[in-house]
């Protein structure tokens, strides 16, 4: 028997382990938050989202928006970016 490698399982983000713990697939959070299924993959991945589709999910589970999306400094690897504010102007990102 041959074994392959895989790589190491990414722990997964707040984003994702809110929605795993509710049952809910990534297209029934889409829906919920009014959001494409591609837009919540995208975010559980890693990739920063926009600050209103942070703050769409965030209203879901009725949290504040770093609970979902905590900034590098308290970030665990594979966890989500820190989401821009709106005093970090157009296309800055927070900085932690």
């Amino acid at each position: 028997m041959t074994v392959v490698p895989t790589a190491p399982a990414t722990p997964a983000t707040p984003l994702k382990v809110a929605r795993v713990a509710r049952g809910w697939r990534q297209a029934d959070l889409a829906r919920i938050a009014g959001l494409h299924r591609e837009t919540v993959s995208r975010a559980e991945t890693g990739e920063p989202p926009t600050l209103k589709t942070a703050r769409a999910l965030a209203h879901v589970f009725g949290v504040e928006v770093e609970e979902l999306f905590p900034a590098d400094d308290e970030a665990q690897p594979g966890q989500a970016a820190p989401v821009p504010t709106p005093a970090d102007g157009p296309g800055r990102h927070a900085s932690g």
